[in-house]
This record gives structure tokens, C-alpha cells and sequence, in this order.
């Protein structure tokens, strides 16, 4: 609008100074927007740069398909990767959390969306975050079809920074897994996980306060001696979660799966008895496996009661496959074949009511 000598004097406050770079913004895009489409199929329509985006179900590839959804982050995690100030293995982590919750339904994962947080945008950071989403997506076969990334000044610190995951799969309506399949008798096999994965990283961060400050200001980061690898603490921490959807998908491994469970927070019993129904209970062998070294650490180290170490973290078992009694064997094969460990450990048994769960035996 011109101006004459009664038009006010245009304000020096911009978008910029109140904290929010437009600039930035779009550099951030022009860096997602190659991660994003090399996850691409021929399912996807539209995708980075419109207001929403497609993907298309082909008619003929699915009877009666059911559409399943999934959302989760990574916690306090994060944290970690900022004193490191590397961010690909919690991209990787975000995917684990939210395509292995869909993968015990079943179903496939057919694409994903993320949601970055931050208080002052770093392209490169979430270039580096996003880079590993999109790499751990295209090992579940899913397509990373958009995402948001948000800059809040004033709400959030400048070094804050947050991440969620959205996914939506497909599954035949009669062939997905679940408590309705579960029978007496059916077999327990837990696939191995080294790390906790990202569950429980308030508790490790109050238990390792002192060592962790100490490598944040550029000491102790010397080798643990009980890790055969030659790492320090916080790259034993930051260690990504293992994937389970891509052996999930193996035709082999899913004969005879009935459920499966997901071990994050509140521990083995509490998500394994969410796939149990009524009637019957899930009995898990105590010492059918072993305790990775990293929570007998945790629980040394402030002498933390087992039962809460149990409530907290998966101790070593990332999911459980609920499977038809004499499959188990050959799933545990197939299993190791593709590269994860399982390991036999309970059955489902009877409890003589209504009531349903998991226990120790």
C-alpha cells in the first residue's frame, strides 16, 4: 500500500525476528524432500509438497483389506542424541516404535509421516533425524510420504527438539493376529533385544546423571569394560532399536503366529498379557534367556528392585510371538536365518475364570 505522511511507519518485526525462519524452513524441505522420496513406490500419487498426500490401494490386491494405524516417539531419548549431537540412530529408533506396534497386528506397512518439534530449526539436524526415518523405512518396505516440521520459539528451548511417528498398514480381516487367535497350549518366543530400545531413558538418565555430564563435557569417554565392542556409555545408549517388521513379513516366520506382543513401557508381562484373553494367561520361563549386560548395569548401579526393572524395561525381549504349539521350532530357525535371535520362553495356559494375563513361572 503506498504511503503519505499519515500512513504509519512500517514495523522492523518480522516472522524472523519472533523467532520463526521462513528461510530455513524451506532449506529444511529442499534437504527432507530427496529422504523422503527414495522411499517412494508406485503406490504413492502425491506425496512432500502438497497439502496432503495419496496413496493408492490396487482393488485386486486385497479380498477384504482392514486398514491399521499407529502413532508413537522416542521420549527422553533424544536427550542422549543431543549431547552427542548426532540424530540418525533416533530416526531409526522412531521407526522401530511405531512400525513394530503395527506389525502385531499382522499387517503391512504401507507408508509414514513425521512430526518434528524444535525450538530454533537446524536443517541439518533434522536432515540427519529424518535421514534415519527414511533409511529404517525402506528396510519395513514403507514409504515415508510426508511429514511437518515445526519451529516453536517461545514454548520451546533453543536446543529442544521433538519427534513423533504416524503409520497406517494393511491386513486381511482374516488373517489378522490377536487375542481372538490365542489358544491353551500355544508357544511364547521371545526375539532378542540388546538395548532397551527407547523405553525407560528418564530412569537411565537419572541412574547415569554423572557419567553422562562427565561426556558431555568431553570426559569419560573411555571404553565400558563389559561391552565386547569397545564402546563408551552413551554409544552403548544411543545403540538403535532392533527392527522386527522386516522378519514380521517373512512367510516362514508367520505360519502359526496367532499374536504378537510389543515390549515397550511397562515392561514383558504388562504388553504381553494386552494380547491374552480372557480365560487364559500367558507363563513366561523367568531365566529362559539372558539379561543383557546393559540393565544389569542400570540396576547395579542404583541398586534398583528387579520388579521395578521388570515394569520398566523389555530386559532383553523386544516382542513376543504368541504361536501355535510344534511351529515354534521351525519360526525359531527361520528366525535366526534373518539375522534375530529367538528364544523359547512360556506357553499360554489356562486359568479356570474369566481372568486374563501374563506371570512369571
Amino acid at each position: 500500500m503506498p504511503q503519505d505522511e499519515t500512513t504509519p511507519k512500517a514495523s522492523s518485526i518480522s516472522y524472523e525476528s519472533a523467532g520463526v525462519s521462513i528461510e530455513k524452513g524451506d532449506e529444511a524441505v529442499e534437504l527432507l524432500s530427496p529422504l523422503a522420496k527414495s522411499t517412494y513406490n508406485k503406490n504413492v500419487l502425491a506425496g512432500v509438497g502438497g497439502f496432503a498426500a495419496l496413496y493408492e490401494l490396487t482393488r485386486d490386491e486385497y479380498r477384504n483389506p482392514v486398514l491399521v494405524s499407529a502413532t508413537d516417539g522416542i521420549g527422553t531419548k533424544l536427550e542422549l542424541a543431543k549431547i552427542q549431537s548426532s540424530f540418525d540412530t533416533v530416526g531409526y529408533d522412531l521407526v522401530a516404535m511405531v512400525l513394530d506396534d503395527l506389525a502385531c497386528t499382522g499387517a503391512k506397512p504401507l507408508f509414514m509421516l513425521d512430526y518434528v518439534s524444535v525450538g530454533k530449526l537446524n536443517p541439518k539436524v533434522v536432515e540427519e533425524l529424518v535421514g534415519g526415518i527414511a533409511k529404517a523405512a525402506k528396510e519395513c518396505g514403507c514409504v515415508l510420504i510426508g511429514g511437518e516440521t515445526a519451529e516453536h520459539p517461545g514454548v520451546s528451548k533453543e536446543d529442544d527438539i521433538d519427534v513423533a511417528g504416524f503409520a497406517v498398514g494393511v491386513v486381511e480381516k482374516d488373517l489378522m493376529w490377536g487375542s481372538h487367535r490365542v489358544k491353551v497350549g500355544d508357544a511364547l518366543i521371545g526375539l532378542e533385544s540388546p538395548n532397551a530400545r527407547s523405553n525407560g531413558f528418564s530412569l537411565i538418565r537419572t541412574v547415569f546423571a554423572e557419567p553422562l555430564e562427565k561426556i558431555q563435557r568431553g570426559e569419560n569417554m573411555e571404553p565400558i569394560h563389559w561391552d565386547p565392542r569397545g564402546r563408551n556409555l552413551l554409544q552403548i545408549l544411543l545403540e538403535p532399536s532392533v527392527l522386527y517388521t522386516p522378519v514380521l513379513r517373512d512367510s516362514v516366520v508367520r505360519t502359526g503366529i496367532h499374536a504378537a506382543a510389543h515390549i515397550t513401557g511397562g515392561g514383558l508381562l504388562g504388553n504381553l498379557k494386552r494380547v491374552i484373553p480372557p480365560g487364559l494367561s500367558a507363563e513366561v520361563i523367568r531365566h529362559s534367556w539372558s539379561i543383557p549386560e546393559i540393565f544389569v548395569e542400570i540396576q547395579r548401579s542404583a541398586s534398583i528392585d528387579w520388579r521395578e526393572m521388570d515394569r520398566v524395561f523389555n530386559l532383553g525381549v523386544g516382542m513376543v510371538l504368541v504361536v501355535a504349539s510344534g511351529s515354534e521350532s521351525n519360526t525359531i530357525q527361520r528366525l535366526e536365518e534373518l539375522g534375530v535371535r529367538g528364544y523359547l520362553i512360556g506357553e499360554v495356559v489356562g486359568t479356570g475364570s474369566k481372568e486374563h494375563g501374563a506371570r512369571w513361572r
